[in-house]
C-alpha cells in the first residue's frame, strides 16, 4: 500500500521534473513564451504540440491548407489569444525546460499544451516523445476528446491532415 502511494505521489507531483518558478515576461502568441528566472530571460515553446498559428507560419504550407487555416481563424479568433487570456504577464508559473521547449503549468497544475489540445487549437506532435507518463496520458486524452467532440481543428476533416503532412 505504501509503495502504491509513493508511485502515485511521484507521478502526480513530478518531483524529478525540476520545475522552476518563472515570471512570464512575454507571450506574443500561443507557441512561444519568455520567462524571467534569476535575472535571465528564457524562451520556449510548449512541449509536444503543434498549434494552428505555428502551422500557419510554416513556409511549406500548401495554399489549400493555408485557406483552411484562415477559415479556422475566422471561426476561432480566440485561438490566437488564448495564451494572453490564460497566462498573465509578470505572474509566476511552474516551468520545466526541455531544450527549447517547456512545460508550463497553469490553473492548479494543468499543462498549457493540454489546454490547447482540449480546445482543438493544436495537435499532439507525433514526432515528440513525452516521457512524463501522466502528462502524456492527459495530452492524448485531451486530443481524443476534442477529436470526438469535433471542436477546433477537428471540425474540418482536412485540417488535421495539414498538420501531419507538414511534419515530414
Amino acid at each position: 500500500m505504501i509503495k502504491i502511494f509513493i508511485v502515485i505521489f511521484i507521478l502526480t507531483n513530478n518531483i524529478f521534473g525540476f520545475y522552476i518558478l518563472g515570471t512570464l515576461a512575454s507571450s506574443e502568441n500561443n507557441y512561444y513564451f519568455k520567462f524571467l528566472h534569476k535575472k535571465r530571460i528564457y524562451g520556449c515553446s510548449p512541449v509536444g504540440i503543434i498549434t494552428a498559428s505555428q502551422l500557419y507560419e510554416n513556409p511549406k504550407l500548401s495554399p489549400s491548407c493555408k485557406n483552411d487555416l484562415e477559415k479556422f481563424f475566422g471561426e476561432y479568433p480566440e485561438e490566437r489569444y488564448l495564451s494572453q487570456d490564460v497566462l498573465k504577464l509578470h505572474q509566476r508559473y511552474r516551468v520545466n525546460y526541455d531544450r527549447q521547449q517547456c512545460h508550463v503549468m497553469i490553473n492548479g497544475g494543468k499543462n498549457y499544451g493540454t489546454l490547447m489540445l482540449e480546445n482543438g487549437f493544436a495537435i499532439k506532435n507525433p514526432l515528440i516523445k513525452i516521457y512524463d507518463i501522466v502528462l502524456n496520458y492527459q495530452m492524448k486524452t485531451a486530443q481524443t476528446r476534442a477529436k470526438e467532440l469535433k471542436i477546433g481543428i477537428w471540425k474540418n476533416s482536412r485540417l488535421p491532415r495539414c498538420f501531419l503532412i507538414n511534419q515530414r
